[in-house]
């Protein structure tokens, strides 16, 4: 049996302080998953949640005023991008956006937002739950 020792790692937030966080609790970070919830299929990792001007959830309003409030990750390797990036309507400034949908059950998860510099996936969040590997 492999015993982990378990190191304290610290972080900064974004307000200046400190949190504290063992080898064990980041290895379990990094087993959650994100999921789709209308079949269960993994969509990206908790571990892969980031921010755009940082911040995590975005709320936007497309041209039809439908609401959307999506979280930010770096990666979401269980969606497939559908159609060609449009520069339309776009609510990051200097990307251009795909249709991001479940791989598995085809629903519209997000976006997927990519510039010359970089890219990430905006999924919408009440299509989405936090579960274990």
């Amino acid at each position: 049996m492999i015993t982990l020792e378990k190191t304290t790692l610290f972080k900064e937030d974004t307000e200046g302080s400190t949190a504290v966080q063992t080898a064990d609790e980041t290895e379990q970070e990094e087993k959650r998953i994100i999921a789709c919830k209308n079949c269960n299929y993994q969509i990206s990792t908790v571990s892969e949640k980031t921010t755009v001007d940082d911040i995590h959830i975005h709320t936007f309003a497309n041209p039809h005023g439908l609401l959307f409030e999506i979280g930010i990750y770096r990666t979401a390797d269980g969606c497939a991008l559908e159609g060609p990036f449009s520069g339309e309507f776009t609510w990051f400034t200097g990307y251009s956006w795909k249709i991001a949908v479940c791989g598995n059950c085809l629903i519209h998860m997000g976006w997927y937002f990519g510039s010359q510099s970089s890219s990430f996936f905006g999924i919408i969040a009440d299509r989405i739950f936090e579960g274990i590997e």
